[in-house]
């Protein structure tokens, strides 16, 4: 079972107005964070849930126990179903991972 925390104290997204400006701060704020802070090869990357009409953006801070930051202040908010985020594991993560950089090819 993953265990999903908030943005730590500071992190919120702040709207300027240009709001691929802001989202794009955010992440690299706390994307920092979780690489300075967290374990595992996938500290720091962007795991995405389709929700709805947008997506339930998380933060893997930890593979082990897999720890979650949810993005709670970005766009609408949205977060996953608890049953999902009770049966997600770090293999589907890394499935999903390599998933997308196969959509994205190369750069």
């Amino acid at each position: 079972m993953a265990k999903v925390y908030k943005e730590p104290e500071g992190f919120d997204c702040v709207n300027t107005g240009d709001w691929q400006a802001d989202e794009k701060k955010y992440f690299k704020k706390l994307v920092g964070f979780a690489k300075e802070n967290g374990s595992g090869d996938l500290k720091g990357y962007i795991h995405r849930v389709g929700v709805a009409d947008g997506y339930a953006e998380f933060v893997v801070l930890h593979n082990s126990p897999l720890t979650l930051i949810h993005c709670s202040t970005l766009g609408d908010g949205y977060c996953a179903p608890t049953p999902y985020l009770r049966g997600l594991r770090v293999s589907d993560i890394k499935k999903e991972k390599k998933f997308r950089e196969l959509l994205s090819g190369p750069r």
